[in-house]
């Protein structure tokens, strides 16, 4: 499964990614800190899974 991150604290995203890492079949494909970073890359990367941040700067 892939998957992006959208967290705009890199310490969060950070944890996420390390926790995922440890599970197997799990890929992260990008991390975002942004609105507009968050689309460009899940349309870029098409993730099966992502986890998104209730508030990112400029939403």
């Amino acid at each position: 499964m892939n998957v992006m991150i959208a967290e705009d604290d890199y310490r969060v995203a950070e944890i996420h990614e390390q926790f995922l890492k440890k599970m197997n079949d799990i890929q992260v494909v990008a991390k975002a800190q942004s609105a507009k970073e968050t689309v460009d890359l899940a349309k870029k990367h098409q993730p099966d899974l992502l986890l998104l941040d209730v508030y990112l700067p400029d939403s």
